[in-house]
């Protein structure tokens, strides 16, 4: 059997109700984060794992600006390494929630279902994943990734995913309707399609509930996030970058090629 499917019919009514499904943690594992960690929830520790030393350096700097301001909600830590690397370093059951925000689909399958099979057995409560609808090719010849970084051989696409990848013990939210511009900043002439998959290990819930300025920022940030994703192709998305730059990093190119013969 397949995993459950929970359709939406766009990217707006997709996001927010994904908010809803990821339970509050204390200890999460963010794997591939980019320059661009996950901001659904609020744990108290938040472990970066990501393998281009570049976007480590960039999430750092970030972060001490942000602490110079006392804008920090949890604890960060960074490791700059691939998964593989880190596989033996965390016991089973010993983070809460795993992250996978557009990783697997940079992997091939057999990588990425090896990768499936060791997250699901670190983490106590969630796995959390994020990829495009199928394959969606994503290439950058000269080296340069969508944030002018040279990150661009990170950023290939190598596999494409379909809910019925996930077996029934993992619920998939799905839109055809989520990726509205090609790698180059065109338009697509139907837009290309993303879902969450997400699974469940067991009920939990926070044993320390957090403070009203942790609590404050967690929900700042989630609203930051959520704007993001839904204003991303909307000419006001750049107004906002420019003014709060540390907030909305710099996006020269978008993330996702065109659709073969579209």
């Amino acid at each position: 059997m397949s995993a459950k499917k929970h359709y939406f019919p766009n990217r707006s009514s997709l996001v927010l109700a994904i908010q809803k499904v990821i339970k509050p943690v204390q200890v999460v594992l963010d794997i591939g984060c980019g320059i661009q960690p996950q901001n659904y929830i609020t744990p108290a520790v938040h472990i970066c794992c990501e393998p281009f030393e570049d976007y480590i350096e960039y999430l750092q700097r970030e972060i001490r600006k942000q602490e110079r301001i006392n804008l920090i909600d949890r604890a960060y830590f960074f490791l700059n390494a691939a998964w593989s690397e880190m596989a033996g370093y965390f016991p089973e059951r010993s983070v809460d929630t795993v992250f996978l925000l557009d990783v697997i689909e940079h992997l091939d399958k057999e990588q990425g279902r090896e990768l499936l099979a060791w997250v699901e057995k670190i983490a106590r409560c969630q796995v959390v994943i994020f990829t495009p609808l199928g394959f969606v090719k994503q290439e950058h010849p000269d080296g340069k990734d969508a944030w002018g970084m040279d990150g661009g051989n990170w950023q290939e696409h190598k596999s494409g995913w379909m809910p019925e990848d996930f077996d029934e013990t993992w619920q998939t939210y799905v839109t055809e309707r989520f990726h509205y511009e090609t790698n180059l900043g065109d338009p697509y002439s139907v837009p290309a399609g993303a879902f969450y998959a997400i699974k469940t290990i067991s009920d939990f819930s926070p044993a320390v509930k957090p403070g009203f300025h942790a609590l404050f920022l967690s929900k700042f940030y989630k609203a930051i996030n959520t704007v993001k994703m839904l204003m991303e192709t909307v000419p006001f998305y750049e107004t906002v970058r420019k003014k709060y730059r540390s907030v909305f990093p710099k996006k020269q190119k978008p993330y996702f090629h065109d659709k073969k013969g579209e």
